[in-house]
């Protein structure tokens, strides 16, 4: 794989990904790297800045002002609804992994960008 062909793979997962950030995923009300919440109660903590906040509303975290009800309002008395649990990735279409990937260099599965660093964009 000459280095245009990875740099048009890389970019075109890239972007890929970012998509879906954008669509699944809330950022920190603090330092605004993504967060996916995939369960659990409403108290988040970023792993980025350690920014205490509540899922529902994105407003700061209140001690014992949680939920565990993933359709439910928001404890912390903003009214607000849960969002919707995000979309599983789709898997990447075979026509999309490029020439490498008929070579047998490389061949991508759903997601394989998206555990980029937090905050790292």
């Amino acid at each position: 794989m000459t280095c245009e062909e990875w740099k048009k793979v890389y970019d075109r997962e890239l972007a890929m990904t970012i998509k879906w950030k954008e669509q699944n995923c809330r950022k920190c009300p603090e330092c605004k790297t993504f967060i996916n919440r995939d369960g659990g109660c409403s108290h988040m903590v970023c792993r980025l800045c350690k920014y205490q906040f509540c899922w529902i509303c994105l407003g700061k975290y209140q001690p014992g002002k949680y939920t565990m009800d993933n359709n439910g309002t928001c404890p912390c008395g903003s009214g607000q609804q849960a969002p919707a649990p995000p979309a599983p990735p789709a898997p990447v279409p075979e026509a999309d992994w490029g020439a490498a990937a008929a070579a047998g260099d490389w061949a991508p599965a759903a997601g394989d960008w998206a555990n980029v660093a937090e905050g790292a964009w």
